[in-house]
């Protein structure tokens, strides 16, 4: 008989809860959630992976219990030797080192749940300030730049838009975030209303636009500052707004005039006609949106956010049905153990805006691969890595394999034998989004909502819940004071306390429940959380900290030995940044990696559709298939990331980073092309 089960699929950072279908123990396939108000919204996603649970929760590769590497080979260990051994190592270094030598890292798809909590609440009681997750290389730059202006992360208002901006976001056609962003355009197409797409790319979304901005990868913030130029000087702005809830407007007015669509022409590539026509769809066509990806993940990439953040507030497209809005912060415990925290120690304090201006206190993890290799600017001498594989997300990929293995302890909470988790010293198996229940919160995807999932089948072999392998160890350190929950109800009851939301509520509204209700103009009644209650036009917390108060583009020197750019970070269907690519249903679709170059291009280094690319940075050298396109500008070439036969990270410096955030520069990569060793015609 089959059973449904109101849980989650964690595919994807989004987490879109599921209806899980069951058949004698055993998941058997997934549907929509009907009651869940993402769904509602927004609609569903179609990826492969929520159908292949054979190829993930039942995959032959998962790693079912324990294991320890012994030489260069792995062995089975219990959970009792596990525990053991990472307690007497951590212990060690503790009294070597210093608490501070621990850093733990999570990956997305903890991110707003309750597992984050618990891990952050472990580096608090043992004194660790080095929590970091893989939002360190997605949107928090996005968030320090909007927050710094605003207030807060700047998110779009789906509601009656006139003009919809897709700023920078790559879409994968199967994954929820994806099919937000489409179900959108479809509404705004439907209303014959205005899009633009800005993308170095002619994607299929691009060839839908009333306007394609073909940018230089990296020049975001040059083009935000050309447009901020056309809708000054034509004076296309709200007046009244900007004369009662600005500061610094003047300043602005004058520094723009230094980013005219002619000289932003030359420095992004795109026509002056199309920044003029761009900017004056935009702010003639209220309300508007801008749908901000990870705009230039460069160094300009706080001051491209800061620019557009202020283009939004300045047309009178801030916090307006159909603009761009904001959500309340979900009203749960973070569990934090406050008077144990001490961010001014942590690796990476010499980025302090990043800390000040992130959801919730952590340090970004780029300066972490120095801390490994050099004990700069003091040792990192153990690491636990929580559900995430920083070997093909992070830069510099060969530096961190050293700094890894410089490591006294390397710790993996993992499913797989990733190219991380191999380099591990002990894997500990956790559990699918199937086998554990999880509370979920939804406001960075612009829902003021939290909701329950429930579990869906027991954990396979030893596989334990992630939350309980964190408590497990607490207690073997003599922190179990810090840890008293005995069950998920006890934990999930402390985590909802402030929101008065009780899990039974949570139990009988599968769908979820909203904390707090939609809100338009919000600053009429309490002004913006910013140091002037303003739009912070001119940032005097910049200005203090070292930095350009003003959004600025700062051009940086192209050298002549690396002629071409390499956009990296660009995800591919049907995968998901490093996932899916083990699971045998979805490898099938896309089996190796393609690297997009224009035929101009590849005729000029000779290269035929389907044979081997070499691709070499000051780093480092990869090659990948040839995938001849004319949707790419004959100077880029792009790949994605996430592929350990041809892992961009090797190529992707760690110095080359945002200097507010500490950030680096995974999308711009200045590199030079030949033709590789193999010639294959399979990627015809």
């Amino acid at each position: 008989m089959e059973t449904i089960v109101k849980g989650m699929c964690n595919t994807c950072s989004l987490g879109c809860e599921r209806d899980i279908h069951i058949k004698n123990g055993r998941v058997i396939r997934t549907s929509p959630k009907k009651e869940h108000k993402l769904t509602n919204f927004f609609g569903t996603c179609h990826t492969p992976a929520t159908a292949a649970t054979d190829g993930w929760v039942y995959s032959e590769d998962r790693v079912l219990k324990p294991l320890q590497k012994v030489g260069d080979k792995w062995r089975e260990v219990t959970w009792h030797h596990a525990m053991d051994f990472i307690a007497q190592k951590l212990e060690a270094t503790k009294a070597e080192y210093g608490p501070r030598s621990l850093a733990v890292y999570c990956g997305p798809t903890l991110f707003n749940t309750h597992m984050d909590r618990i891990a952050r609440r472990f580096c608090d009681a043992y004194g660790t300030p080095n929590f970091a997750s893989s939002e360190s290389f997605c949107y928090f730059g996005l968030l320090i730049g909007h927050s710094l202006t605003v207030g807060a992360y700047m998110l779009p208002n789906f509601e009656g838009n006139r003009c919809y901006i897709v700023w920078g976001k790559g879409l994968v056609k199967d994954f929820a975030p994806s099919a937000i962003t489409k179900t959108t355009v479809s509404k705004v197409r439907e209303r014959s209303e205005k899009l633009i797409v800005v993308d170095p790319r002619k994607t299929d979304l691009a060839e839908a636009a009333d306007i394609h901005v073909q940018l230089k990868p990296g020049s975001d913030a040059a083009l935000a500052l050309g447009l901020l130029n056309v809708v000054i000087t034509q004076e296309l702005y709200d007046k009244d707004f900007v004369a009662q809830w600005t500061v610094g407007f003047d300043h602005l007015v004058e520094h723009v005039r230094l980013y005219p669509p002619a000289r932003v022409a030359q420095m992004t590539w795109v026509p002056a006609q199309t920044i003029i026509d761009c900017a004056l769809m935009y702010a003639e066509n209220k309300p508007s949106i801008i749908d901000q990806g990870t705009v230039a993940a460069s160094i300009n990439d706080t001051q491209a956010s800061r620019a557009l953040a202020i283009l939004t507030a300045i047309t009178g497209n801030w916090d307006i049905p159909g603009g761009n809005t904001y959500t309340e912060l979900p009203p749960l415990d973070d569990l934090r153990i406050h008077e144990r925290l001490a961010p001014e120690t942590a690796i990476g304090a010499d980025y302090p805006l990043y800390h000040q201006y992130v959801f919730t206190p952590q340090t970004v993890a780029t300066p972490w691969l120095d801390a490994m290799r050099y004990g700069n600017p003091y040792p990192l001498k153990a690491l636990i890595v929580h559900a995430a594989n920083p070997m093909m997300t992070w830069p510099n990929a060969k530096k961190l394999e050293e700094g890894l293995r410089n490591l006294d302890l390397f710790v993996a909470i993992e499913l797989f034998m990733t190219e991380t988790s191999k380099l591990a010293d002990i894997i500990l198996p956790g559990v699918t989004s199937f086998e554990r229940r999880s509370i979920k919160a939804y406001n960075d995807f612009g829902l003021p909502l939290v909701s329950l999932a429930e579990q869906a089948i027991e954990p396979l072999g030893e596989c334990l819940n992630d939350w309980v392998i964190w408590m497990k160890l607490a207690k073997r350190l003599g922190m179990a004071e810090y840890f008293p929950w005995k069950s998920d109800d006890e934990l999930f009851e402390a985590i909802l306390k402030p929101s008065r939301i009780s899990l039974a509520q949570l139990i009988e509204n599968p769908g979820g429940i909203f904390y707090a209700p939609r809100e338009f103009r919000r600053y009429l009644k309490r002004g913006f959380t910013t140091p002037s209650g303003k739009v912070e036009i001119f940032s005097d917390t910049m200005k203090c900290a070292g930095y350009d108060p003003l959004p600025t583009y700062h051009e940086e020197q192209e050298p002549e030995e690396y002629p071409f750019i390499l956009m990296t970070g660009v995800r591919s269907d049907p995968f998901w940044h490093a996932r899916g690519r083990r699971i045998p249903q979805i490898r099938e679709k896309l089996p190796y990696p393609l690297l997009q170059i224009n035929h101009q291009t590849a005729s000029k280094i000779g290269v035929e559709n389907g044979d081997a690319v070499r691709i070499q940075s000051p780093l480092g050298c990869i090659q990948a298939k040839a995938r001849l396109s004319s949707a790419i500008d004959p100077r880029v070439v792009s790949l994605p990331h996430g592929w350990a036969e041809a892992n961009a990270c090797t190529l992707i410096s760690d110095r080359d980073v945002d200097p507010v955030t500490g950030m680096p520069a995974l999308r711009k990569v200045f590199c030079r092309l030949s033709k590789g060793d193999y010639d294959n015609k399979e990627g015809e």
